[in-house]
This record gives C-alpha cells, structure tokens and sequence, in this order.
C-alpha cells in the first residue's frame, strides 16, 4: 500500500486520541513511519540552522541530517496527524516540524512568480483530534491545517475524526469514543476502483440531445461522472453546460438520447432526486421568508428526519448561521449565494450538481467554499460542478469534462491534465482550438 507517515502529538499511548489514532492505522497494511510531535526533541529551526541549509541547498547537497524530516514527508502516500487538543502544546509542535521540513528543493519548488509545486506525492490527510470545548480555537486549527494540505502540498483528500465535547461537564466519554470508532471503521485508506467491464456512474448520458428550435444545446453527449470523484464541466458560456444539468435535474425534457441517475432512467429518476442537492445558475428564494423558513421549505420537501438540526448545519457551513432569522430581502448577491448552496447541501446529499456556485462570491469565500466541497466530497459526496474560475477547478476537481458548442469534446482525469504538463486553463484553451479545428 506503501508509506503512512505518523504524526503523533498524543500525550500518553493509552489517551482517548491515540486509541482512535491506532483505530485509523489499522486500516493501513503498508509501511508506517511515526515522528513523536510533542516530546521536545523536533526543535524550532535556529538562524544558524537556517543558514547552513540554505548553504547545502544551493550546493545540492541534502545528506545532511537537519533533511530528514523533508525527505520522511515526502516519501509519504497518506500523512495521520493526531493530536489531542488544538489550543495546547500541538500547534507550537507542528509550526517547529514544519519549519524542519519545508525545504525547498525536496518538498517543493518555487518559480521566480512565487508559484509552488509542490513534490509531494501524498494523496490524502487524517487528522485525529479529541477536541475539547473551545471551538473558535477548534476551527482555527481545522483551517490552518486544510491551507496547509491542500494550498501548500497540493493534498485534496483531508478527513477528520473528532471526539469533540469530552470534557464538557456530564459527557459520556465512552459513548463519545464509541461513536467516532463507529465512523473510523466505515473509513477506508483505499480508493474504490472499478474493475474492467463494471460501471460504476452515478450519472450517465447516452448521446443526449436537447434541441431549441434548430439549435442543439446538447448535442449527443456521452458523460460519465463516477461515484466519489468531483466532475468539472467546462465551457464558455452558451456552451450547454447549464442545459446538461437542468436536463440531469429533470428541469426541462429531453428530446433524444438518455441520462440516468443513481441506475435509474426516465420516470424513475423522480424516486431518487430526494438524494441530489442542486444550484442551477442563480438561486431564487421567498424574499419574505427568513433563511431559515426558505430551508426548512425545502427540508419539508426531500423529507429530512431532522430538519432544524440539518438547516443549522448547512447554514453554519456557509457562515450564514447568524443570519439564520434575517429575511432574504435584505442580503446581497453574495449572501444569496451562500444560502443557495446552503440549499443545495442541505441534509448532506449523494450527489451534488452545482452551476457556477461561486458567483458573488469575495476570493475568502471562494476559499471556504472550495474547502467544504472537499470535506464532503472526502466523506462520501459525489460533485457535479461548472465554473468560469479555471484556477479554482484545478484546486478541487478529481476529472473534467470540457464541452463546445454543445459537443462533449474530451473527458480526461487530473492526471491526465498534469500528464501533458498543462494546467487546467492551458488544457480547455488547447481542446477549445481542437473542437474549433475539427
């Protein structure tokens, strides 16, 4: 399976945080390589230290020992992170490991533009913490620890497991423990692949066709969107992208061809779109209702169990939590936007289709945005997504497919793209001039 490289920053070997960590490890059958975060021994780097690395890195010379924390991080497939409390000893640890270990030349490059690639080939992030009370410290954490997986080495897949509240007062601890290992057990370091012959697709179109007068907005599109990845359509505007999806929604009918979501075609699809959450271009809502009677609305309708608890946490996600009461009237485009994927993610859906969600949106919000698609892509969610923000699809998508005029030109995986030495921008640009060509 080859390498994990274990971060430990528990304190004891028998702690609530290393019994969940050794419940992750488990599920690991290759190498496992442990670095001890919080005993002292991984020292803030001096100026002296600094000096002689940057001395043997522009010499070329990385035998030294001051290199191995570099080398352990990036010889590592999978980087578990576990950690006990995020407001004590973990964060002043981990800032000295990275100091240790950010060395360019080994882990990274960086061009004369300031624009890092990074050398890792780590493909997904753990963090296991027992959280305790103080959230705001919690969430500071969470976030650090997403930019620097995802924005810095390039790593999309970052699950958590929190035993969070323990040490609120009356907490039932081994409950607490017991629920978390339940999660840890459906955990799985190995990506499901599809053998030869067997589909795997939770949506699929044979050659659909949707036609406005003499104008065919789809033309014959043949798509697959294979269950866990992040599916990026893309295309200029009036390039069909919004049709395939109000045409996959049930919006509007088909005039050939066939779609099918979750197996099932036609009539049957209605069955299933309690499983789809959705935002086709701009959302609308009920301008005198609250943001939260706009949700619940929809809640009612896809039959949620527990609506309220499910409204304030797609609202949370999306930090309109504190607007829950205010009526839609008043917010901007920008927070319309937000309720809209708020919508969309309600009740945490199978399947998410999304039509340019970040539009209105400022570039924090974008950054949010990107990193909550991948938290729930990484627990389960299949994402179906456009946007005319390239830079921001090659940070989340996993495959693409890039359609002109109405024709699905080519389907290509992410390291596909990166095969040709292209980025995702460069890579459109080159099939758009072949659609054009043909």
């Amino acid at each position: 399976m080859g390498k994990l490289l274990f971060l430990n920053a528990c304190f004891t070997d028998d702690s609530r945080t290393k019994v969940l960590a050794d419940a992750v490890l488990k599920k690991w059958d290759g190498e496992i390589e442990e670095v001890i975060l919080n005993d002292g021994s991984i020292k803030a780097l001096t100026k002296e230290q600094l000096d002689k690395r940057m001395q043997l890195q522009e010499s070329g010379d990385f035998s030294d020992d001051m290199f191995k924390y570099a080398k352990q991080f990036v010889d590592a497939d999978v980087v578990v992170i576990a950690a006990p409390y995020w407001d004590m000893s973990f964060p002043a640890a981990l800032k000295n490991y990275i100091e240790q270990m950010n060395v360019s030349g080994i882990t990274f490059d960086m061009n004369g533009e300031g624009v890092i690639t990074t050398k890792c080939k780590a493909d997904r992030m753990v963090y296991i913490t027992t959280a305790g009370t103080n959230n705001a410290d919690f969430t500071y954490g969470m976030d650090y620890m997403k930019s620097l997986a995802r924005d810095f080495f390039g790593i999309k897949k970052f699950n958590t497991f929190k035993a969070e509240g323990l040490d609120v007062e009356g907490a039932d601890v081994d409950a607490i423990i017991s629920e978390t290992l339940a999660k840890i057990e459906k955990f799985s370091f190995v990506t499901k692949t599809v053998n030869e012959g067997e589909e795997d697709y939770i949506v699929e179109s044979k050659e659909l066709t949707k036609m406005y007068g003499n104008y065919a907005a789809n033309n014959k599109v043949s798509l697959h969107v294979r269950k866990g990845s992040i599916y990026g359509l893309i295309g200029r505007n009036g390039a069909g992208k919004s049709t395939f999806m109000r045409l996959l929604l049930g919006m509007t009918p088909i005039n050939e061809g066939e779609i099918s979501v979750f197996g099932k075609t036609g009539n049957e699809m209605a069955k299933v779109r309690n499983r789809i959450g959705f935002i086709i271009e701009n959302p609308t809502f009920y301008n005198y209702m609250s943001a939260y009677q706009n949700l619940k609305y929809r809640a009612d309708l896809i039959g949620l169990k527990n609506p309220d608890a499910a409204i304030k946490e797609a609202l949370q996600k999306v930090g309109l939590l504190d607007k829950m009461k205010n009526k839609v009237k008043g917010f901007s485009l920008g927070q319309k936007q937000l309720l809209g994927i708020a919508n969309a993610i309600l009740g945490n859906p199978e399947l998410l289709v999304l039509d340019e969600p970040t539009n209105g949106l400022d570039p924090i919000k974008i950054v949010e945005i990107r990193n909550m698609l991948l938290d729930m892509n990484a627990n389960g969610t299949t994402i179906l997504i456009s946007s005319h923000i390239l830079g921001e699809m090659g940070k989340l998508c996993s495959c693409y497919g890039f359609i002109l005029d109405g024709k699905l030109i080519r389907e290509v995986t992410e390291e596909e793209v990166e095969s040709e030495a292209l980025d995702v921008e460069e890579f459109f640009v080159e099939m758009a001039k072949g659609g054009q060509d043909a």
